[in-house]
């Protein structure tokens, strides 16, 4: 526990002395959702069962007893395409996981003089490779490398970072810890093919997550999160319900503040359910948002695990 406690401190601590750092971030697009699973409990990071956990709290790998592999695809507006890929094995006594993260736009038209030119198409990848240990029954922590890619018209980006998990077991409740971009001051650095001269950065922001998941009497578990990302404080709250004539069936609600990308407040209410058909999870969330003329998201994530 004492190095637990340490690790604690140091996270606090960056967190303190970075928060001035980022006032122009890169946008980390899988703040978007990695999967219907967490989607569905108002965003809660670090209690998904298969290999997307890779995406939220890789400490989580623990709950795969051989391998995983996950997948995740939505649209927003019938434009923004968001993709997942993640496989996870058991290797020993660790556990090693990589993860593909891509959110991409085909055929943005270029305008001259209110003329359509030509097409051009986005692409914002995150890539993730994790190796995670379990050193007690109570105890598993993970290592991320981050990778972020970005690629529009003649301009690219490349930068890096990584993650800190942790998850704690103290009593029955059930503990994740996430520091993400843990190294202060990295950066996401700009090129144009055409133009050698072109040159610029953004910081890579930070970001903390503290959840739990807590039993009750009752075949419910109450969720909680408190998120720090781009200097604001982000709660969360979620259930999930364990019917007894359904023992394959959770169903899952919950409420989250979120940013958007010119960091405005949202409130939102989530639903979904998930089902666990012998290693097959197939998870679907529902909830509203500001995006017309489609003003509700429909997620569906799939994990395997065998």
């Amino acid at each position: 526990m004492i190095g637990y406690r340490q690790a604690l401190i140091t996270i606090g601590a960056c967190v303190f002395l970075t928060s001035h750092l980022y006032a122009n971030s890169f946008n980390l697009i899988h703040d978007f959702g990695t999967s219907a699973e967490s989607s569905a409990i108002g965003h809660i990071q670090g209690f998904n069962k298969g290999a997307n956990t890779i995406f939220e709290n890789p400490a989580s790998l623990y709950k795969i007893s051989n391998k995983s592999i996950s997948l995740f695809n939505t649209s927003v507006m019938n434009m923004v395409t968001y993709t997942s890929l993640a496989y996870a094995q058991k290797l020993d006594d660790i556990h090693v996981g990589i993860g593909l993260y891509q959110a991409s736009v085909n055929n943005i038209p270029e305008t001259k003089e209110f003329l359509t030119t030509s097409y051009f198409d986005y692409k914002s990848t995150i890539t993730k490779v994790a190796i995670q240990k379990q050193f007690n029954p109570y105890l598993s922590i993970s290592v991320n490398t981050a990778i972020y890619q970005m690629k529009m018209q003649n301009y690219s980006s490349k930068g890096a970072n990584f993650d800190f998990g942790i998850i704690q077991f103290i009593n029955q409740h059930e503990l994740s810890i996430i520091a993400r971009n843990i190294i202060p001051l990295q950066k996401v650095t700009y090129t144009n093919s055409s133009d050698d001269q072109y040159n610029a950065t953004e910081h890579i922001p930070l970001q903390f997550i503290i959840s739990n998941k807590s039993p009750t009497p009752y075949n419910i578990d109450i969720l909680t999160q408190l998120k720090y990302s781009r200097q604001h404080l982000l709660p969360s709250y979620g259930l999930i319900y364990y019917p007894k004539w359904g023992p394959y069936i959770e169903f899952r609600a919950g409420y989250k503040n979120e940013l958007s990308l010119a960091l405005t407040l949202h409130k939102r209410y989530t639903i979904g359910l998930v089902m666990d058909l012998f290693g097959l999870i197939l998870a679907y969330s529902y909830e509203q948002n500001d995006y017309l003329p489609k003003p509700s998201t429909n997620l569906f994530s799939i994990s395997y695990n065998f």
